[in-house]
């Protein structure tokens, strides 16, 4: 089924049977944002927003974790089946203006240089590969290099990439290219403080 018809027809279900359907807020609340630039929507089991330490995320670096509002609205069907369904509320994140956003679809070279070089300085033993001009192997390579070395000074994956990434002043990655993880079109803010909540919406009831 087409996702756009999808959606259509979810939206028109709800308004029709709002006491039925219990995706009926958040479908509602997608319609008002839709086509704003700057939004992305988050799906958690708390009201409260945050980079959560416990997450048991393994592929990415702590973070607040969120698909681009319009996408979300295009994948909602594809979005749903992977599991979001479970989660009990939605968020409507805007991007802060001005915040450094590290685009891995657009990555440079040179890009890849620094934080291999920064990611180095973490172990005299392990140290990443050169790079072979690939920009989605080198990436790979250095997460593992992260990997390796966190494992070795006693911090998790997701708080030493975090910190990596803070530290060469990036507030957000945008990954549009499965480079972090499966997910083919997602922000990870890496501090709480570089986005501003617009509403939050029961998912589920």
């Amino acid at each position: 089924m087409n996702n756009l018809k999808y959606y259509i027809n979810l939206i028109n279900e709800a308004r029709s049977h709002p006491d039925l359907n219990i995706k009926s807020p958040a479908i509602a609340t997608l319609e008002k944002y839709k086509n704003q630039s700057g939004l992305y929507v988050h799906f958690n089991d708390i009201e409260k927003i945050g980079v959560n330490l416990q997450s048991k995320n393994t592929f990415g670096p702590y973070g607040v974790y969120a698909f681009p509002l319009d996408y979300a609205i295009q994948n909602y069907e594809r979005i749903i089946a992977s599991g979001i369904k479970t989660r009990k509320y939605m968020t409507i994140l805007k991007a802060k203006s001005g915040i450094n956003i590290l685009d891995l679809g657009k990555i440079k070279r040179a890009t890849l240089e620094n934080i291999k070089n920064l990611v180095n300085t973490f172990s005299r033993k392990i140290k990443a590969q050169e790079l072979t001009g690939n920009n989605r192997r080198d990436f790979h390579n250095i997460q593992i290099t992260i990997s390796s070395i966190a494992r070795r000074i006693g911090r998790s994956f997701q708080s030493l990439s975090n910190s990596i990434f803070r530290k060469l002043g990036y507030d957000a990655i945008y990954d549009n290219n499965r480079m972090l993880n499966d997910n083919p079109n997602q922000i990870v803010f890496l501090k709480s403080n570089t986005f501003d909540i617009l509403e939050t919406v029961p998912f589920r009831k």
